[in-house]
């Protein structure tokens, strides 16, 4: 049962549409690579986005501690059977300034939780997922700062359960541009993922988007688009998701998050992603 169980949630993970970097059978979970809540500080409530990558940056001397909790749920009728799931996953992290514009990271998915009713019964299980470094290098400022282009790199470590663990290392590259006007942020993000084991499956393209709304100096309010293209058996398949996603700042040094993803563009028939959410905090300076 150990073996169908991994190879139906590395199936659901491909056909969910989630892949950001991060093992197959995590692809699931909402939380899929850094939350824009790395990027910590009074105006980051009002500018950041939670799902996507954004152009902006700590600040030497800046750090932040994160913590998130996803679920998703969903369903698909697969050849033989149909597979309803549920998957809670927990992301914890901490990113330093190391320069005025650089910053580096490490991400911990510690526990990961997966529920799967089929025709042949029910089971459950959990464990840990791999881990994240991660480190950006923001490569232009505008002279008013209201205007950056940053690079990204991340690594992914195999060190997880079987279940929740990828085969081999998985490394990804992204470019992302923010750029703030008065009371709104935009942010564009492209980029992709490599993995170094034919059993994590193919490169994967990544691009979002997201506009952000400061409602009030302690509270943002957005919409992100997020968006892979990978290919699997042989045929390349693309899915764009929306999530509408809030922060809240709590004093000078923290904030919380809320979102809600969904899928409004797939080329999977049927698509398995009913929704996602994803809660956490950020405390840092």
């Amino acid at each position: 049962m150990r073996k169908r169980m991994q190879q139906i949630l590395r199936g659901l993970a491909v056909m969910a549409g989630l892949a950001q970097a991060v093992p197959a059978a995590a692809q699931i979970g909402v939380i899929g690579g850094v939350p824009g809540g790395a990027v910590s500080g009074a105006g980051a409530a009002s500018r950041a986005p939670l799902f996507g990558e954004s152009g902006l940056v700590l600040g030497r001397g800046g750090w932040s501690l994160a913590g998130y909790a996803g679920y998703t749920r969903g369903s698909v009728d697969f050849v033989i059977s149909e597979v309803d799931f549920s998957f809670t996953q927990i992301l914890v992290g901490g990113f330093y300034g190391i320069a005025d514009k650089a910053m580096v990271g490490a991400i911990l998915f510690p526990h990961n939780i997966v529920s799967v009713k089929t025709d042949f019964g029910d089971a459950d299980e959990s464990g840990m997922g791999d881990a994240q470094l991660y480190g950006k290098l923001q490569l232009v400022s505008s002279s008013s700062g209201n205007t950056t282009l940053a690079a990204i790199a991340n690594v992914n470590l195999p060190i997880g359960s079987e279940e929740f663990g990828a085969s081999g290392a998985i490394i990804g590259l992204r470019g992302a541009v923010s750029h703030s006007l008065q009371t709104v942020s935009l942010h564009g993000n492209f980029g992709v993922a490599f993995p170094t084991d034919d059993e994590d499956g193919e490169t994967t393209l990544l691009f979002g988007g997201a506009a952000v709304f400061a409602a009030s100096p302690a509270v943002g309010l957005g919409a992100e688009l997020i968006g892979s293209s990978t290919s699997f058996s042989g045929e390349r398949y693309t899915t764009i998701d929306l999530a509408p996603m809030a922060r809240f700042r709590v004093g000078q040094r923290a904030h919380l998050d809320a979102g809600v993803q969904f899928n409004v563009s797939s080329s999977f028939d049927p698509n398995p992603f009913d929704y996602a959410l994803v809660a956490g905090f950020t405390i840092g300076r």
